[in-house]
């Protein structure tokens, strides 16, 4: 800090405590734990967001397959009945040579108690990031004041 009072050019309070802001790493590090704490508050939050699922297919066999149920059981009709039965079904398709699937699945938890501890956990975690951040910029500018202010005294 002491360098930025014996540059060639005289600094204000304000630029001192910019050039501190842009190059101290302490005051850096604290910031960057700030946001990977917010981060990961966002991550806690998962566990009780909606979680939502959006598949699709298409499918290609190899053949269609079918079943003629009304051509199977003709013959096991008695004469005399089939006049009663229409015989002229179509056969019923099992499977299509080929189609499409879609699924869409929403699912909305009611309540999860593991998500709780772990919420709580996580806003004090931001909480301590947040105020290890305003202690160690306290420090700096109180170090930074003390350092400007001498230099300016013994100036005089």
């Amino acid at each position: 800090m002491l360098f930025l009072a014996l540059s060639a050019s005289a600094l204000t309070l304000d630029e001192a405590w910019e050039a501190v802001q842009k190059n101290n790493q302490d005051l850096q590090l604290v910031h960057e734990q700030v946001v990977q704490a917010q981060a990961t508050r966002l991550q806690a939050y998962a566990y009780i967001q909606p979680q939502i699922s959006l598949t699709a297919n298409y499918i290609i066999n190899d053949h269609e397959t079918s079943a003629d149920l009304a051509g199977s059981f003709t013959d096991l009709i008695p004469e005399e009945f089939k006049s009663l039965f229409d015989t002229d079904v179509p056969p019923v398709i099992l499977e299509q040579k080929s189609y499409y699937t879609f699924e869409f699945q929403a699912a909305q938890p009611l309540f999860n108690g593991q998500a709780i501890p772990g919420l709580r956990i996580v806003a004090l975690n931001l909480q301590a990031a947040r105020d290890d951040e305003r202690r160690v910029s306290g420090q700096l500018k109180a170090g930074l004041a003390r350092a400007y202010y001498g230099v300016v005294v013994a100036r005089d």
